[in-house]
Formats: structure tokens, C-alpha cells, sequence
């Protein structure tokens, strides 16, 4: 740590050299110092002498304002104000955010011209004499069908409705029973929503969505601002509605915005409660945001493959795992910096191990053996999972 000049000298930590960023180019230490040299995550503004914590990025959002979880300094000026925000706009760091499905390459093959397939769910966990009573009331339903018209039983992953779908195989040795893949997708988001880095911004979302929904003029206004769009969006699959809901919230971001800088926000008398005030931080708080944002960047591809194989045209297997591969490269672009790599290692582990379970089926290597299409592009990636 630098020792200052003797007290004589009149020193000045604002225009001491070792408080500040050597060599820096950011016009933010002009009017910046280090306070504590102990402590530099810690910044003091040269002009209203006040502090912030965040580094130089958060007092140059202290200096431009706008920035909800950043008080703006009182004596700065408009020009001063317009620099700071066009630099951290030029500076921004933009990470691709896919939201929305692109065009991914689809060729279905059936593994039989006459094959069909059950679909068995199951809403909660079922005791060993209901497994066996399960299995049976399936096998009479495909004994209706036809069981040589019958190649697929798709359940729910849990163990207890495995060990029914095994029960089934031992009854009809020519069926194949299957986990559901939306059932696997949701658990993957399950998952994924209770790493740690994203339980806090999920919980906060919440938050936000059941204060106004439960506030009947701050729902009316909310409501102006983004011209009758909703916040949430339920959904069949419960683990996946928290996404979605991120997601809504995102594409409403400005509009929740100017919801809690307007008038009915500032004249309501909720504006001035503990669970108000709670609300406005929120939703003018940039990390809230940016946390949102890496969610749905892990999130938004995993959805959009949810929405496929859980719609009314259920595609092949060999199109579900391309469309999983392509969700895996778009995470991986999206969190493809060094201060995401550890995040990015734990969400690819849970994909990994929750689809290699997925996968681990006979009917599938037949499905890829039938369809080269989709088999060889996986062996030059020597996607050991796939091909087995």
C-alpha cells in the first residue's frame, strides 16, 4: 500500500496515482479513486465524494444514472452524463441470448411403416402392486390395439414407472417401453434452475409476477405498458414455467421499466411499502437483469426443444437428439467467456447426465441405425453417448 505524503502537504487521496487505475483508458477514473487500497472493489466519485462498490463499471453507471442499483452522483453534469452512457453502451459485453427457435434441419423416419407408439403418464409415484396393476391396464390397452401394431410405451422417468415399463417388456417381449423425453427435459431444467447462480434471479421473478398479479391497478397498468401481455405463462410441465416466465419478463423488460417510474407507480401508496419498494429495486436493478439473462441462456434452448417433442406432432428420436445437439452448441456459444466457464461446466454436466440416461435404449440405436442421415454426422463427432 502506497504511504501518502506528510499531513503538511495538504495530500489528496483524489489525486494520488496509486489510488487509481494504472494505464487505464477508461474516461471512469477521471473522476474516480480508490478509498481503501485494501479494498479496491470499493470506488469513490471525485465529485459528490460519495462510494459505490461494483468496480469502475458501477461508478460510471453512478455517473451516467438510469441504472436502478446505482444512485446517480447529484452533481454531475448532462454532458458528463451522455459520455459515461454511450461508453458503456460501446462497451457493453453482448453475449448471443437465443430465444427463439431457428430453422434446424428435419427429416423423420418411422422405425415402422405400421408401428405405434402409447404414451403412459404418470402424475405421482406409484407403489409396487400399483406397478404391476399399471402394467397390466397397458397391456390390455395395446392387447386393444394390436400387438403386432404396437413397436413403443413412452412413461414418465421416474424408477417406479421404469420398473412398470420393465414389467410390461417381460409381459410383451416385442414391446419397447421409453422415458418421455419431455419429462426428461424438464427435470434438465429442474436442474439447471436450482444451481445456485440462478435460484436467487428465478426467486426474485417470482417475487415480481405475484406482487402485481396480486395488485389489481398495478396488473391495469402493468397491462398499458405492454399492450395486454402477460407475465406468466403456465404450462403442463411446472419446472419449465419458471423459464418461461423469465422469458416473458424479459421481453416486457422495459415496459415493467417505466411501469415503476410512472406516476401510478410513484402515486400509489404501494410504492411506498417494504414489499413495493422490494418490486422497484428489482425490477430497476441492471444484475437482476443480467442474471435473467444468463437463465434464459441456458434455459432458452432447452425450451425451445421441449416445445417440439412435447407438441401434437411428435417428431422421430433421431430429430429430437439433433435438436438437442443444436441446443448444446447454442449454450455452449452463449456462456463462451472465462467468468462463465465453471457455470457453463455444471449446466453441460447436467444436460450430459440427464440425456445419457434418456438415450441409453436399444429402439433408439435402431432408430439411428435406420436413419444414416442422422447416425453419421454423430459418429465424425464421435458422440460416444449417442452411438454407444
Amino acid at each position: 500500500m502506497a504511504s501518502p505524503p506528510s499531513i503538511g502537504s495538504e495530500y489528496d487521496p483524489k489525486n494520488d496515482l496509486a489510488r487509481k487505475q494504472r494505464k487505464s483508458t477508461d474516461p471512469g477514473w477521471k473522476y474516480a479513486y480508490w478509498p481503501d487500497l485494501g479494498n479496491k472493489d470499493e470506488v469513490a466519485c471525485t465529485l459528490c465524494g460519495g462510494s459505490v462498490r461494483g468496480g469502475i463499471k458501477r461508478l460510471k453507471q453512478h455517473l451516467a444514472g438510469g441504472f436502478g442499483d446505482a444512485k446517480i452522483c447529484p452533481k454531475v453534469g448532462t454532458d458528463l452524463r451522455r459520455e459515461m452512457a454511450a461508453y458503456l453502451e460501446a462497451n457493453k459485453r453482448r453475449r448471443p441470448l437465443f430465444l427463439e427457435a431457428e430453422d434446424v434441419e428435419a427429416e423423420v423416419v418411422e422405425v415402422s411403416a405400421n408401428g405405434a407408439s402409447v404414451s403412459v403418464n404418470g402424475a405421482a409415484p406409484i407403489s409396487e402392486p400399483q406397478q404391476s396393476e399399471s402394467s397390466q391396464a397397458t397391456k390390455k390397452r395395446i392387447e386393444g390395439i394390436g400387438k403386432d401394431k404396437v413397436v413403443q410405451v413412452v412413461i414418465d422417468n421416474g424408477a417406479n414407472f421404469k420398473a412398470a415399463g420393465k414389467l410390461l417388456m417381460e409381459r410383451i417381449p416385442t414391446i419397447f417401453w421409453s422415458p418421455c423425453a419431455a419429462h426428461c427435459l424438464d427435470l434438465m431444467l429442474e436442474d439447471i434452475g436450482n444451481l445456485e447462480a440462478f435460484k436467487q434471479p428465478i426467486a426474485r421473478a417470482r417475487h415480481v409476477t405475484t406482487f402485481i398479479y396480486r395488485h389489481g391497478r398495478i396488473l391495469h397498468a402493468m397491462r398499458e405498458k405492454t399492450g395486454g401481455a402477460d407475465l406468466v405463462r403456465p404450462v403442463a410441465t411446472r419446472f419449465a414455467t419458471a423459464f418461461l416466465t423469465l422469458k416473458s419478463l424479459h421481453k416486457q423488460k422495459d415496459a415493467l421499466k417505466g411501469l415503476f417510474v410512472s406516476e401510478k407507480w410513484t402515486g400509489n401508496k404501494l410504492a411506498k411499502t417494504k414489499a413495493g419498494l422490494d418490486v422497484h429495486d428489482i425490477v430497476l436493478s441492471t444484475e437482476f437483469w443480467n442474471k435473467v439473462e444468463d437463465c434464459l441462456r441456458a434455459s432458452a434452448p432447452l425450451l425451445i426443444v421441449l416445445r417440439v417433442v412435447d407438441g401434437d406432432e411428435k417428431p422421430a428420436m433421431p430429430e429430437v437428439q439433433a435438436l438437442m445437439n443444436h441446443a448444446k452448441e447454442k449454450i455452449k456459444l452463449s456462456f463462451a467467456i472465462q467468468s462463465k466457464r465453471r457455470l457453463l461446466e455444471k449446466i453441460m454436466k447436467i444436460i450430459e447426465q440427464r440425456w445419457e440416461k434418456q438415450m441409453d435404449h436399444p429402439l433408439y440405436g435402431a432408430a439411428l441405425y435406420l436413419n444414416p442421415g442422422k447416425l453419421h454426422p454423430l459418429i465424425r463427432k464421435d458422440d460416444d453417448v449417442i452411438v454407444g
